[in-house]
């Protein structure tokens, strides 16, 4: 079952849940993910409904106080993420501003973490991840189905839509998951539309090599950029 976690976010529920998946090394594991959601206090307009469904993979932490299932309503990643589940302000004469609203944001923590926190976080083994966070996605939204209006909780359009979405870390996850929910013909099961996922320059001497030396011509692009210059 979801366990309400966040009850004081006004028009947002967040819930914490536990699911089984399969570990690194191939056993049967039981995982620990969030499922935060829109849930107006108010009644909405006839026929509202979560029309997203955002798939979250975390960055690279280092303590179990840092994963999902430990955040507060205060965390600073947390405040950031919660603006994908709030409704208040969709417009669907303008979906573009807003094609992130009304949704589900489903946060699993990784093995190692969480309520698995006993096992060794296996780093950037993106297939068992993948895995892990697929089974996180649609064991979440099997209990979600299950709360049936519960905590005002509204059900997914027919035509809602899933992403993948993670930084860092989580942007390599992002895309194992892509690359997963493909391979094993999720695409249509989980109305997939993409991953949206960022990274940083990790590799600092051809960053340093590009300031110094790109006249404008690197990467098979042209740009504004000229040799010596840090722009």
């Amino acid at each position: 079952a979801v366990e309400p976690y966040i009850t004081t976010l006004g028009n947002r529920m967040v819930y914490k849940f536990n699911c089984p998946s399969t570990s690194v090394t191939g056993e049967p594991i039981v995982l620990s993910s969030l499922l935060c959601c829109w849930a107006p206090t108010t009644p909405p307009e006839q026929d509202a409904a979560i029309e997203s469904v955002h798939l979250y993979s975390h960055y690279t932490i280092t303590a179990n106080s840092q994963c999902p299932t430990s955040s507060t309503a205060t965390t600073a990643d947390f405040v950031v993420l919660a603006s994908l589940f709030e409704g208040y302000d969709y417009d669907e004469k303008a979906p573009y501003k807003s094609i992130v609203k009304r949704s589900i944001v489903i946060m699993p923590d990784y093995e190692g973490y969480g309520v698995s926190s006993d096992r060794v976080h296996p780093y950037l083994v993106q297939t068992a991840t993948a895995q892990q966070v697929v089974d996180a996605l649609t064991y979440g939204l099997q209990l979600y189905g299950k709360l049936n209006g519960a905590d005002h909780t509204l059900p997914l359009k027919d035509n809602w839509r899933c992403f993948s979405i993670g930084y860092s870390q989580g942007g390599a996850a992002a895309l194992a998951v892509q690359r997963h929910i493909e391979q094993n013909g999720l695409s249509d099961q989980l109305h997939f539309r993409g991953t949206m996922c960022g990274d940083g320059r990790y590799d600092l001497i051809a960053t340093l090599r590009y300031f110094l030396d790109d006249d404008g011509t690197s990467y098979d692009v042209t740009t504004d950029h000229r040799q010596d210059q840090v722009t």
